[in-house]
């Protein structure tokens, strides 16, 4: 739905990227902490109520056996790894490690792919980019060449190994006028940082579809 949604207040990513909650540094910072979008990312995954698809077919929400394989393992892994090495471990070895790799690398890299220091009603008109980067920051943030993420969000039944090239098509095309090429993911944390306060973000209304 986020590739369907885009740029628009259906998008479930929204809060990721959008400037609405991250107008001043405290906010930013918050927001990079990553529990602002906590609650938001687990309502996405198991309150939320599901919306149609692009065909008209309703997406499954999660059912109670789901739930229950889910919560069965969690207290196999609490208790697994409290009765083998301590009561520190789950929290450590397993939540700690899912939370920086898995959960705030996602929220980051979500927020870079599509995010503007500026109001959203203008960064809406603009929000697909492609990182340049470097070999370092690649490895960190865009695997399997994800820092193509216009080409990406375009086309996003190519296999990972022709996005360079579908990029490349890209650039030669003068319809790519409205796309962005940024050349480094930190760069761009400490840009939107030194951007804000962004008044024109407060209070903002939400994007319509």
């Amino acid at each position: 739905e986020h590739h369907l949604y885009l740029s628009t207040d259906r998008d479930p990513d929204r809060h990721k990227h959008a400037c609405f909650n991250k107008s001043t540094k405290p906010e930013y910072v918050f927001f990079l902490s990553g529990l602002m979008s906590l609650l938001p990312a687990l309502g996405n995954v198991y309150a939320k109520p599901s919306r149609k698809a692009k065909e008209g077919a309703q997406k499954k929400k999660h059912t109670p056996r789901d739930l229950a394989i889910l919560l069965g393992w969690q207290v196999v892994l609490i208790g697994g790894l409290t009765w083998a090495i301590g009561w520190w471990a789950y929290p450590v070895l397993w939540l700690f490690p899912v939370y920086v790799f898995a959960y705030l690398a996602d929220l980051v890299r979500s927020f870079l792919e599509h995010a503007h220091p500026e109001s959203d009603e203008k960064a809406d008109k603009h929000r697909l980019i492609t990182y340049l980067s470097n070999p370092i920051e690649r490895r960190i943030f865009a695997p399997m060449n994800m820092n193509f993420h216009a080409a990406h969000h375009l086309w996003t039944s190519i296999p990972y190994y022709n996005l360079k090239k579908a990029d490349e098509e890209m650039r030669r095309n003068p319809d790519s006028a409205g796309l962005e090429w940024r050349g480094s993911y930190f760069g761009f944390l400490f840009r939107y940082f030194f951007a804000l306060p962004l008044p024109e973000c407060r209070h903002q209304p939400a994007a319509k579809a």
